[in-house]
């Protein structure tokens, strides 16, 4: 998923996201995902990049319970510093399963 903060991935195969700054403005971009459903329907976290613009991607590594159809939704969003306002962010339209889905 392109946002207008970052580039943002889900990877079923080991339960990872992968988020990716590619503004240099200074600021962060975060990764904020959401279970959808599924036993820990509305267990949410984020992923971070903070290294700086066009560094690749930043992972971080979850783990989820398997069931072919619990989803996960997430989107970006750019901050200014740790604990600035969220910019830019985007709806969390992007859904990915956890176990894959055919």
């Amino acid at each position: 998923m392109q946002g207008t903060a970052g580039y943002g991935c889900f990877y079923s195969d080991g339960d990872k996201f992968a988020v990716e700054d590619y503004i240099a403005d200074g600021k962060r971009v975060i990764l904020w995902w959401t279970l959808i459903n599924g036993p820990q329907k509305g267990r949410s976290g984020s992923c971070t990049d903070a290294d700086g613009a066009g560094n690749g991607f930043t992972w971080c590594d979850y783990d989820f319970p398997e069931g072919s159809n619990y989803a996960v939704t997430f989107s970006t969003t750019a901050r200014d510093g740790a604990n600035g306002a969220d910019e830019h962010p985007n709806n969390p339209l992007v859904i990915g399963y956890v176990s894959g889905h055919a």
